[in-house]
């Protein structure tokens, strides 16, 4: 792969990387120089993207200056989609904030939703896992006006 056999460790910071091309490049502060490097040159699992800093063996490809051996050393703070979609939001106006409060854990969630045989039962705190809120299905709704129908008869009979 490399056409010299010196190699040198050093710091640089991410230029370009395309995910979808799988090649990038990175900026050697020591020479100045640009230093080209592909997916298969980084170690981890995780892929750098534009800005990170990063430790790499420098050496000289078939091509010019490459960097191989490429580790992230550290990573500017990136907002997440969620916080860039809701900041978006917030800036047109749009914002709509769909978590409520659980009573057990006051903790911000969005419930989650238990059913039996198709029907809503109840919803709970993905946290705590208490009960947020109990539905009525249509069972319990001809349960009770069963009931209520029975108790009506009852006492227009006497």
């Amino acid at each position: 792969m490399s056409v010299d056999t010196d190699e040198i460790a050093v710091n640089g910071k991410v230029k370009w990387f395309s995910r979808d091309k799988g090649y990038g490049f990175i900026h050697d502060p020591k020479s100045g120089v640009d230093r080209y490097f592909a997916v298969s040159d980084v170690v981890g699992a995780d892929l750098p993207r534009d800005g990170d800093v990063v430790t790499f063996l420098a050496t000289v490809g078939e091509k010019g200056p490459r960097a191989t051996k490429i580790r992230i050393a550290s990573a500017p703070l990136r907002a997440t989609f969620h916080d860039q979609r809701a900041d978006r939001h917030e800036r047109h106006g749009h914002y709509r904030d769909d978590r409520v409060t659980c009573p057990s854990c006051n903790r911000r969630m969005v419930p989650r939703l238990v059913t039996y045989q198709g029907e809503a039962q109840k919803s709970l705190c993905p946290f705590c896992g208490a009960t947020y809120r109990r539905f009525n299905t249509l069972q319990t709704a001809i349960t009770i006006t069963v009931a209520v129908i029975i108790l009506m008869l009852f006492f227009f009979s006497r």
